[in-house]
């Protein structure tokens, strides 16, 4: 059984520190997740945004830096 915090779910109940509320972590913008090799990964990152950029569309990336070049 899974307890839940009242703060998290309830409409009336106050968070107890900011960003508590289930929605405050939830953007409206899909996620992809590319895992393998390294050298792999930095080239299907660059498709990837290229293929996103060229549709219109704004991209962020969240990478480490061993994971993407300089």
């Amino acid at each position: 059984m899974v307890a839940l915090d009242p703060a998290l779910v309830g409409a009336d109940v106050v968070p107890r520190a900011p960003g508590m509320k289930y929605t405050h972590y939830a953007p409206k913008a899909p996620l992809t997740l590319i895992e393998g090799m390294p050298t792999r990964m930095v080239r299907a990152f660059q498709r990837e945004v290229a293929r996103l950029q060229g549709e219109g569309q704004v991209v962020g990336v969240m990478a480490s830096h061993e994971s993407w070049p300089d």
